[in-house]
């Protein structure tokens, strides 16, 4: 979860435990970034080849997705 210091010539000893690295953070919010833009897709797909289309349901889903 942490790097070390980037900084050359500092003389803390524990400055590398405060360094942190962000893209190991990022990973859950994209996936589940991802898996949404995905499941407001396959809605739409949905709705729209539906032989009965239910738009305020998709509103919903798309506005609680997004959210």
């Amino acid at each position: 979860l942490t790097a070390k210091a980037s900084t050359e010539g500092e003389e803390d000893d524990f400055a590398e435990l405060y360094v942190v690295k962000w893209t190991a953070l990022m990973i859950p919010p994209l996936t589940i970034m991802m898996v949404n833009i995905i499941a407001i897709a396959v809605g739409v797909a949905r709705t729209i080849y539906s032989p009965a289309p239910q738009w305020s349901k998709l509103l919903g889903g798309v506005f609680f997705s997004s959210w």
